[in-house]
């Protein structure tokens, strides 16, 4: 199993002097005598509101990132949001090996992870909605 993941901070101002949330964004790559089986995503959003209170949330999106997202500090997390209101903090990857895993088949990105797109899901808009809409825009219907 490949474990990939990345830590961004997202901001309210593009000064980045006001924290909205953390987004954490990872995916779990899973193989079987050296062949690829299926991805398993998760996005997490967690923050600290008003009153010291901590939450997080997290999604299992529908789709999942090419493994150049994790590492390349340049790919924005929230590609609706301006670059300036989001900060890449760090990426981790981590490879678990069974006696039976195949180092040439983890290796090399298939034919699948080649031409894979990443699908936005709503939690883009709850993000932008819980933490970013700023507070004078009317509420969508």
């Amino acid at each position: 199993m490949l474990l990939q993941g990345r830590w961004d901070h997202v901001y309210h101002d593009t000064e980045r002097t006001q924290k909205a949330f953390t987004h954490n964004a990872a995916q779990w790559d899973f193989y079987k005598a050296g062949r690829y089986l299926h991805t398993i995503a998760e996005a997490k959003m967690n923050y600290e509101d008003d009153a010291g209170e901590f939450h997080m949330h997290t999604v299992l999106p529908d789709g999942f990132h090419d493994s150049r997202f994790f590492i390349d500090a340049r790919q924005r997390a929230f590609v609706a949001l301006p670059h300036k209101q989001q900060v890449f903090q760090r990426s981790y990857t981590m490879l678990f090996i069974s006696p039976h895993f195949s180092f040439n088949a983890a290796g090399s990105l298939s034919e699948r992870r080649q031409t894979a797109v990443f699908s936005p899901t709503w939690a883009a808009w709850l993000a932008y909605e819980a933490f970013l809409r700023p507070t004078w825009w009317p509420k969508w219907g």
